[in-house]
């Protein structure tokens, strides 16, 4: 494999790739997310589609993928392939402060297109009222837990651990209310008509 030289000239082409792709703001939460965990050299788990979860340090990241080492070993995760990525230790699980997550929260409302997608909207509808989610992946594992923030690429949750840990969209199948059907239709932050009538490009 080759070597990377220098860790901190890759970090900042890997930034530069992201502006250049347009993931400076629809992927604020990918990247709020992955500049702390590499800032600090919080261990993680990255969870490939397949099930399988590595253990690493993050190095860099680009928009690609996540370059990581556990011990002397290096190793590159393709973006595509990932489904989730938390904090490796029970220590770590509140991973990002709160200062941190409320002002990523408001640069995400002050973005008119933070709910452009229907995903968006749902997920806007049930984190208003702080409704867990129960997520189907395509590996067949099920998750239950809090929505914090989403982007364009993942969402942010909290699990019952107190654990937070970035989930793709990509590795869904199916997002469901953790509250009756009943109760998530009384909601009155989630309007089911607007959700008939608008059109989601």
């Amino acid at each position: 494999m080759t070597q990377v030289a220098n860790t901190q000239t890759v970090t900042a082409k890997s930034i530069s790739n992201i502006a250049a792709y347009g993931y400076n703001r629809k992927a604020i939460v990918l990247t709020t997310f992955l500049n702390h965990i590499r800032d600090t050299q919080t261990p993680i788990k990255t969870f490939i589609v397949n099930g399988i979860g590595l253990d690493g340090v993050l190095k860099s990241f680009g928009a690609d993928g996540i370059f990581c080492q556990r011990n002397n070993e290096k190793m590159f995760s393709r973006m595509g392939a990932i489904s989730a990525i938390s904090p490796a230790h029970s220590s770590d699980y509140k991973v990002l402060p709160a200062d941190k997550i409320k002002e990523m929260q408001e640069a995400i409302k002050a973005d008119p297109d933070h709910t452009s997608s229907l995903g968006q909207y749902f997920l806007e509808a049930l984190s208003k009222k702080k409704i867990t989610i129960k997520g189907h992946l395509l590996n067949s594992h099920r998750v239950s837990c809090k929505v914090i923030a989403y982007d364009d690429f993942v969402i942010l949750v909290e699990d019952e651990r107190g654990c937070h840990q970035i989930c793709f969209w990509q590795s869904f199948s199916t997002i469901l209310p953790g509250e009756s059907e009943e109760q998530f239709s009384n909601n009155n932050s989630f309007n089911a008509d607007e959700l008939s009538h608008n059109n989601f490009s």
